[in-house]
């Protein structure tokens, strides 16, 4: 029974899977991320303006009154509160998350875009939901196996239809790994819903 589950257990995390399953859950997370960061243009200069409500003197007060330590809320842009930076910033982020949405640059552009996910997190702290958390996770899965490159679904060559449908362990462990975060985040919301609903209740 022991080795029974053993088994079922490498199977679940190490069976091998397509990689070009992988290309799509990455496809989508790209739009989800573009989306993500693009969200942030219109509101720009009401939170991060130098008269913004998160201007850089006011954001490092509340870390203070945080009693924060401000290694754990790194980030370049606590250099200025120029709009023209963070604009360049946005398009960075916008850059990076399509560029690894393509396969370009494979895992150094998604350590690039992860980089740009923590400290844009960390410099807008107070707008962070449970959202973003689970997208630097989602983006940091692919780390293990980024999938091929958009590009071999347009090859008309055998060559990249064989990349695109080649599989192997690593492919199958990044979509458990998927699954099995996007069930917890689900159990989570549930849980807390329900927990919502009783204290109401009662």
């Amino acid at each position: 029974m022991i080795q029974a589950i053993l088994n079922d257990w490498s199977n679940y995390w190490f069976a091998p899977q397509s990689q070009r399953r992988v290309l799509s859950v990455r496809l989508a997370v790209m739009v989800v991320a573009t989306i993500w960061i693009a969200s942030f243009w219109p509101s720009l200069s009401a939170w991060f303006g130098p008269q913004g409500i998160l201007a850089r003197p006011i954001a490092a007060r509340m870390i203070e009154l945080e009693e924060l330590p401000r290694w754990q809320m790194w980030s370049p842009l606590w250099i200025a509160d120029s709009l023209v930076v963070y604009r360049s910033w946005l398009l960075i982020g916008i850059a990076l998350s399509l560029l690894t949405a393509c396969g370009i640059g494979q895992r150094w552009t998604i350590a690039g875009l992860i980089l740009w996910m923590i400290a844009w997190s960390h410099r807008c702290s107070w707008l962070i939901s449970v959202t973003e958390p689970a997208l630097v996770a989602f983006t940091a899965y692919f780390l293990i196996e980024p999938g091929p490159k958009l590009i071999t679904l347009l090859r008309p060559n055998p060559d990249g239809e064989r990349e695109s449908n080649a599989s192997n362990w690593t492919a199958g462990t990044v979509l458990r790994l998927l699954q099995t975060h996007w069930w917890i985040l689900m159990a989570a919301g549930l849980f807390s819903q329900l927990a919502s609903f009783i204290s109401v209740s009662y």
